[in-house]
C-alpha cells in the first residue's frame, strides 16, 4: 500500500489540497491523517468506505502500479524554483499542477473584488452627494419567494406636503410607518403612484428574490435608481426618481426621493 498515492489521489478527485480538507472528506481527525503517514499506511476499512460512498472501486486505490510507476527526474523545477530532493510522483506533480491553478483562480478573484470594491467606494461617494427631498427607509423579508416590505421611518413630510397636496396625517395613513410588513402591491402608498409606475414596483418585486439570492454576498451595497410617477390630491401626475441603496445582507433599504 503506497500512502502517498492513495492520499493523493482522494485529493485530486475532491479538488482539495490539505489534510485538514482531506480529514473532512473521509470523516476522520486530522491527527488520524497524521497517524498514518507516520505509520506509511491507511486503514482498509477507510478507503472501503471512502468507495462505497462515492461509488468507487477499491482495487484503483490498493493497485496504483501504472500510476506509481510514473515518475519526473529528481529536483524537478516548477516556476525556476528546485523543489526538495526526492522522487516526486505524478500524483504530486498533478496536485502541485491543481494548487497552481486554484492559486491563480483565487487571485483573479482577489482581483475581481478589488475592483469591485474601488466602483463601491466610487458609488458610496456619489450616493453621499445626492440631491433629495426626503428619505426612506425600508426593511424586507423574502416570504415563500417573494418580498414583503415594511417602511422604518421617513426624514421629512414637509415636501411630500407642498409638492402632493397631501396633510401630514394623511401622508403618514399612506406611508404606514413601523406598521407590519406588507407584500408590496398591497402597500398604501401605492394609491397614490400611477398605474406604469406601480407595475414596474410589482414587477421587480418578482424578480429580487433571485438577485437577492445571486448578489447576498456581494461587498458593500447595490445602487438602483426608480422613476417614480406619483398622483396629486387633485389627480395630477408628479415625477420624482427614487435612488435606492439595497444592503442584500441586511435586507434593509434606504431610498432618497427628489421631486423634478
Amino acid at each position: 500500500m503506497d500512502i502517498n498515492f492513495i492520499i493523493n489521489k482522494i485529493k485530486l478527485e475532491n479538488k482539495i489540497y490539505s489534510d485538514a480538507e482531506l480529514a473532512q472528506v473521509l470523516n476522520v481527525t486530522p491527527s488520524a491523517i497524521s497517524n498514518w503517514k507516520a505509520r506509511e499506511n491507511v486503514p482498509v476499512s477507510v478507503i472501503k468506505k471512502y468507495c462505497f460512498n462515492n461509488n468507487k472501486d477499491i482495487k484503483n486505490y490498493l493497485e496504483g502500479g501504472e500510476f506509481l510507476d510514473v515518475k519526473i527526474k529528481q529536483n524537478t523545477k516548477i516556476k525556476g524554483e528546485n523543489m526538495l530532493g526526492g522522487e516526486l510522483l505524478e500524483s504530486q506533480k498533478d496536485l502541485i499542477e491543481y494548487q497552481r491553478e486554484d492559486i491563480r483562480n483565487k487571485e483573479k478573484k482577489i482581483k475581481k473584488l478589488k475592483k469591485a470594491l474601488n466602483n463601491k467606494q466610487g458609488e458610496s461617494t456619489h450616493w453621499d452627494k445626492l440631491n433629495f427631498d426626503f428619505k426612506v427607509e425600508v426593511s424586507i423579508k423574502m416570504n415563500k419567494l417573494k418580498l414583503h416590505r415594511r417602511i422604518e421611518s421617513i426624514s421629512n413630510f414637509k415636501p411630500m406636503i407642498k409638492k402632493l397636496g397631501y396633510t401630514k396625517s394623511e401622508l403618514e395613513g399612506l406611508w404606514k410607518i413601523g406598521y407590519e410588513f406588507q407584500s408590496f402591491n398591497d402597500h398604501p402608498i401605492e394609491r397614490i403612484m400611477d398605474d406604469k409606475t406601480k407595475k414596474r414596483i410589482w414587477k421587480d418585486a418578482n424578480t429580487l428574490p433571485v438577485l437577492f439570492e445571486s448578489l447576498k454576498d456581494m461587498i458593500g451595497n447595490h445602487y438602483i435608481p426608480v422613476p417614480i410617477i406619483y398622483i396629486h390630491k387633485n389627480k395630477t401626475r408628479v415625477p420624482s426618481m427614487s435612488y435606492n441603496k439595497i444592503n442584500w445582507l441586511t435586507m434593509n433599504v434606504i431610498s432618497k426621493i427628489e421631486f423634478f
